[in-house]
C-alpha cells in the first residue's frame, strides 16, 4: 500500500504539490509535499535534530520535474477532463429523464437558461482568447499587441477553449502567419519602415524622398507638408 505524508499531530494527510523522479531503491514517481517535518502515516516529525524524512530534502534534490514529471501532470489533466466528460454525460442523461415529466412551458424556460449560459460562456471564452493573444503578440514583439485582435478577429472564434484553457498553439500559428504576411506590424529591431508597407504614404513632391521616420515623426511630417501647400 502506498504511503502518504500526514500531519504529525492531527493525522490529516497532506496533498502532494507535484511529483519527482524516483531515487535509487524507489519505484515510480514520488510525491512532493510542501511542508517539511511531516511523517509517513503519522509516524512523527523526525525527532529533535531530525530532518523529518525525505520531505525535508525537497529543496535540495527535487529540481526540475523532468519529462516523467511533466508526463504525470499531463496525465492528471487528461484524467480530469475525462472525468468531466463522464459527469457531463451523466448530467445530460439525468436531465433527459427529468424532461419527460415537464410541460412544454417548463422546457422552454430550461432552453432559455441554457442559451443564456452558452452566451455567457462564449463571452468569457472570447476574453480568455483575447488576453492570451495579446500576451503572445507582446512576446513576438508586435508593435501594438492590441492590433493582433483586430487583424485576426475572423479566426479567433475557431480557437478552442476547454475548461478555461486556451489552445495557445493554435493562436501562435495564427500569429506566425500574420507575421509572415504583415511583417511591418512587428518590431524587427530597425527604426524605419517603408511608407508603402506601413500604409501611411509618402510626403513631398517632385524628387523629394518619402518620409519614413517612425511613428509620430512621420505623421507630423505629413501634416507639416500639407499645411505648406
Amino acid at each position: 500500500m502506498k504511503k502518504h505524508l500526514s500531519h504529525p499531530f492531527t493525522g490529516t494527510p497532506f496533498r502532494p504539490v507535484g511529483y519527482r523522479n524516483p531515487r535509487p531503491g524507489e519505484v515510480g514517481l514520488q510525491p512532493i509535499y510542501p511542508i517539511g517535518g511531516a511523517s509517513e502515516d503519522g509516524a512523527g516529525a523526525g525527532g529533535d535534530g531530525g530532518d523529518g524524512g525525505d520531505a525535508g530534502k525537497k529543496t535540495t534534490d527535487d529540481g526540475d520535474l523532468g519529462d516523467a514529471g511533466k508526463k504525470a501532470i499531463q496525465e492528471e489533466r487528461e484524467a480530469r477532463k475525462a472525468e468531466k466528460r463522464r459527469a457531463d454525460a451523466a448530467e445530460r442523461e439525468l436531465e433527459n429523464l427529468r424532461n419527460k415529466d415537464k410541460t412544454e412551458a417548463e422546457k422552454a424556460i430550461d432552453d432559455a437558461k441554457k442559451a443564456g449560459r452558452a452566451e455567457a460562456d462564449q463571452v468569457n471564452n472570447a476574453r480568455l482568447v483575447n488576453a492570451e493573444l495579446r500576451a503572445l503578440a507582446a512576446a513576438a514583439k508586435m508593435r501594438d499587441p492590441r492590433d493582433a485582435i483586430a487583424q485576426l478577429s475572423a479566426d479567433l472564434t475557431e480557437v478552442k477553449v476547454e475548461d478555461g484553457e486556451v489552445d495557445s498553439g493554435q493562436l501562435q500559428k495564427l500569429l506566425d502567419d500574420l507575421k509572415t504576411n504583415k511583417p511591418y506590424l512587428f518590431d524587427d529591431g530597425t527604426s524605419s519602415t517603408s511608407h508603402r508597407d506601413a500604409g501611411i504614404g509618402g510626403t513631398g513632391g517632385g524628387n523629394d524622398k518619402p518620409v519614413v521616420a517612425p511613428g509620430r515623426a512621420r505623421i507630423k511630417s505629413a501634416i507639416d507638408a500639407s499645411t505648406k501647400k
